[in-house]
């Protein structure tokens, strides 16, 4: 059974390198974000409060981390959304094979090529505008093992979302407001040491953080401890939102059944 599904996902990888424009746009926004903020931070120097200190390599590579993740993600939602639309996925659950099961297997795929991708590339250009190379020290697998868990989880919660379709249509929206706030409770472009407490406190009652936020902070706090703990974070959101996307895709089955479909 398990063969069935990292086919899926070994396909999709595939699949995904004939898309070669794509792949470059994201690399040549990757490139310009990194050089943007890198920027931004030689301005402004080192960031400086009682509760972090960084310097600016530091945070030239906290933002490269950051956004490996975000931008090696596939947008599997709107292939959920097209299938619940047009009525394909009746045809796909027909299939020996759990429909949620080959979306998540084929997106964690595609993620995966454009992580390694962009783990590859954001490492020779990070390293270049940065001139520093010592924060990968001893924790490269560990963050892109811990991408991984990140990238696993928006799949599942982009699942969610897309099946979603079957009854509001349209869920483009409800997609953009879930990456708003990923970006803004994540701390996609700044560390949420330096955010004001109370939204600091809001934030970690989502899984945004644990998505971004403390998985790069590694970075710079090259501690051991930190691994542990965003891991755990993960873990436990995966196990809250995997039963919620198996609940959901239980009552859209039944749904279609009493429907006909």
């Amino acid at each position: 059974m398990l063969s069935k599904y990292t086919s899926c996902m070994t396909i999709s990888g595939k699949i995904f390198l004939a898309y070669k424009f794509q792949i470059l746009g994201r690399l040549f926004f990757y490139t310009l974000a990194i050089y943007i903020f890198s920027q931004l931070w030689q301005s402004t120097g080192e960031i400086k409060s009682s509760i972090l200190k960084v310097n600016v390599s530091d945070m030239i590579w906290y933002i490269a981390i950051t956004e490996w993740g975000v931008l090696s993600e596939p947008y599997i939602y709107s292939r959920i959304q097209h299938d619940v639309k047009s009525g394909d996925i009746t045809y796909h659950l027909l299939r020996p094979i759990s429909y949620i099961h080959m979306i998540l297997w084929e997106g964690l795929g595609t993620y995966l090529f454009n992580l390694f991708v962009f783990a590859v590339f954001g490492t020779i250009i990070t390293g270049f505008i940065s001139q520093s190379t010592s924060q990968l020290t001893g924790f490269i697998f560990v963050l892109f093992f811990l991408a991984i868990m990140s990238g696993a989880l928006s799949l599942i919660i982009q699942t969610i979302i897309g099946l979603c379709a079957f009854w509001v249509g349209d869920v483009a929206s409800f997609f953009m407001f879930y990456r708003m706030l990923m970006y803004i409770l994540g701390g996609l472009l700044l560390p949420l040491n330096i955010y004001p407490i109370w939204l600091k406190s809001v934030a970690y009652l989502t899984p945004f953080p644990w998505m971004i936020y403390d998985r790069s902070k590694i970075i710079y706090t090259q501690n051991w401890s930190d691994c542990f703990t965003s891991f755990i974070g993960l873990l436990i959101w995966i196990g809250c939102f995997y039963p919620i996307l198996t609940i959901i895709f239980k009552k859209f089955i039944k749904r279609i059944e009493i429907y006909g479909g």
